[in-house]
């Protein structure tokens, strides 16, 4: 089999970063509203206007740049699978069995137990594709190459 790169989804990625972006909308509304003399109101604004910016820099990082970048999210090959949203590779060699879950959140999540009681959990969440053929490819390759 020839190594298959599955690129991150953009169209889950933007969702995302759409519905994490709607509370910064409000943050204007809150400070007008807000009486400019009550100073822990105005914490208050503070802090989730950092907290959303926090959030909003963590997906920029962690999926939009990967994302406008070109970057490969999932690598299948003979010897292993590479899971590079999480930072994660698993050795087709050291699986004992796999299994799968759906997620509450979209997509689904790939369970690899490995010797000594190791689970490893990838979701495909933010993974182009349909979840059932990139289980079914996952399982193909665990089945020539384990």
């Amino acid at each position: 089999m020839d190594v298959i790169k599955y690129p991150y989804s953009k169209y889950q990625i933007w969702y995302i970063s759409i519905i994490s972006f709607l509370p910064m909308l409000g943050f204007p509304v809150m400070m007008l509203a807000t009486n400019t003399a009550d100073r822990a109101a105005w914490m208050g604004v503070g802090l989730g206007f950092l907290t959303t910016c926090g959030m909003l820099t963590y997906l920029i990082h962690k999926y939009i740049l990967p994302l406008r970048r070109g970057e490969i999210a999932l690598e299948l090959d003979n010897e292993k699978l590479q899971y590079f949203i999480g930072n994660k590779t698993v050795y087709w060699k050291d699986i004992l069995y796999m299994d799968f879950a759906s997620s509450k959140n979209g997509g689904i999540f790939i369970r690899f137990a490995l010797e000594h009681g190791v689970d490893i959990n990838i979701s495909t969440r933010f993974v182009a594709g349909k979840d059932s053929e990139i289980y079914q490819t996952i399982t193909a390759y665990f089945e020539k190459y384990k």
